[in-house]
């Protein structure tokens, strides 16, 4: 249940003609402080999507739910990007390195590396990756997710579907617009 006449701390403006529909509230006026989340976009892929790679430059993961695009409402905007999915490691004594990049590989904003040193077989991670990027601009950026391996030799996947390939999204990728 809703109080009446509560207060919207921190916010400022006109909230519009109240409640209406289904129901509807109208913020089309209002301004949020710094810190709120303004926008949320989300992509997942699928088993289909994955990359396997055995470069030793960035490859694109690439296709159908793998990269996010986002418009942000204010050049102060900050986007705080995710991306988590399976990432599959047969390079045995080799470094392999995820990245998150804005637009292309040459604006790499997130790098996080893995060095699988065991003789198991293969090494499946689930790596978490999150950056706060300040990209200063209102026009469309896309975020993406890009894969090498260190040394010659091996292979490294990303968006690997250690489940059988049953239909759920593998990977994901977020983008969340912040007040500035």
């Amino acid at each position: 249940a809703q109080t009446p006449n509560a207060s919207l701390t921190g916010m400022t403006g006109t909230v519009g003609s109240g409640v209406t529909g289904s129901p509807n509230l109208n913020l089309g006026n209002a301004t949020f402080p710094s810190g709120h989340i303004l926008q949320v976009v989300s992509n997942g892929a699928k088993f289909s999507e994955k990359l396997t790679t055995t470069s030793q430059s960035y490859v694109e993961y690439s296709g159908t739910g793998t990269s996010v695009t986002i418009t942000p409402s204010s050049t102060s905007s900050k986007i705080l990007v995710t991306a988590i999915g399976l990432l599959v490691n047969s390079v045995y004594n080799k470094s392999i390195y995820i990245a998150l990049a804005r637009d292309s590989s040459s604006n790499i904003i997130f790098e996080a590396g893995t060095y699988r040193d065991s003789s198991d077989t293969v090494q499946r991670t689930f790596p978490n990756l999150s950056t706060l990027d300040s990209p200063n601009t209102v026009s469309a950026i896309t975020y993406k997710v890009y894969i090498k391996i260190a040394q010659a030799s091996g292979s490294v996947i990303w968006g690997d579907d250690s489940v059988g390939g049953n239909g759920h999204n593998c990977t994901t990728i977020t983008a969340m617009e912040i007040k500035g």
